[in-house]
């Protein structure tokens, strides 16, 4: 079975969740849609950040850019509450506003000095390994659209693999989790797989069983990734983004 198959042969399904992404935004309760806020901003600034980067942007103004559209767009003005699912994917409306933002910041430089940056509470933003990262990484060869979205769907994969991990060391597997995780499609290299002889010696267990945790792995991994791409897209929309997130896994992109 393909990392990407939903293990029945049939098209991915738009699962049915509680709450939305959207529909915390424009909660009531201020508490819980200042959560979703601060969940959205941990994990997509560097998104935006890799494509200020890319529009040429050195790493102080992106920087600084990325903080103030954060407090002022997104925080203070609720652009991602105006977000309309049902015209475009939240990774496409996100950029749009963004490059709005940043050419708006332009003009506004002619007549005065931007600022400085901002910190954002509770909101973790490490613009120097991010400066890192992007340095050494291919996204400063990529068009701004292209890095950009290379960035989204990794961010969407780095949280689906950080809940797993959590999952698995509560119930005190964290090391079954850190063996089969390499082989799961595109998270390794083919150096790092490793055989389901060798995982079995290790927990001291059966292959077959190792078989029957890995299909257990690859079914908590496509619903945990299916959970945060219903937060960004239209149902209609929905098998297609899977597909888009899944070739960044895979490297396919």
């Amino acid at each position: 079975m393909s990392d990407s198959d939903s293990g029945d042969g049939q098209p991915q399904q738009f699962p049915n969740t509680s709450l939305t992404l959207h529909q915390r935004l424009q909660s009531d309760n201020p508490l819980e849609s200042k959560k979703a806020m601060e969940e959205f901003l941990n994990r997509y600034w560097n998104s935006m950040y890799v494509f200020m980067r890319a529009q040429g942007e050195s790493h102080h103004d992106a920087s600084d850019l990325v903080q103030e559209f954060s407090l002022t767009q997104l925080i203070s003005q609720g652009q991602l509450v105006k977000w309309e699912p049902g015209r475009a994917k939240l990774r496409s409306y996100l950029k749009t506003i963004l490059d709005r933002f940043r050419k708006k910041e332009y003009r506004k430089e002619s007549a005065q000095k931007r600022g400085g940056p901002k910190a954002i509470t509770h909101i973790s933003m490490d613009f120097d390994l991010a400066q890192s990262l992007y340095d050494s990484g291919a996204q400063n060869h990529d068009s701004p659209d292209l890095a950009f979205d290379r960035e989204w769907a990794e961010s969407i994969i780095q949280k689906v693999m950080a809940n797993l991990s959590g999952a698995y060391n509560e119930k005190g597997k964290l090391e079954e989790f850190q063996l089969l995780i390499r082989n799961l499609s595109g998270r390794s290299s083919e150096a790092d797989r490793i055989t389901y002889r060798e995982i079995a010696l290790k927990l001291q267990t059966s292959e077959e069983n190792v078989k029957q945790k890995m299909i257990a792995l690859r079914t908590r991994f496509q619903k945990s990734l299916s959970a945060l791409v219903q937060d960004t897209v239209s149902p209609e929309e929905f098998e297609d983004e899977m597909n888009f997130i899944l070739g960044v896994t895979t490297g396919s992109l």
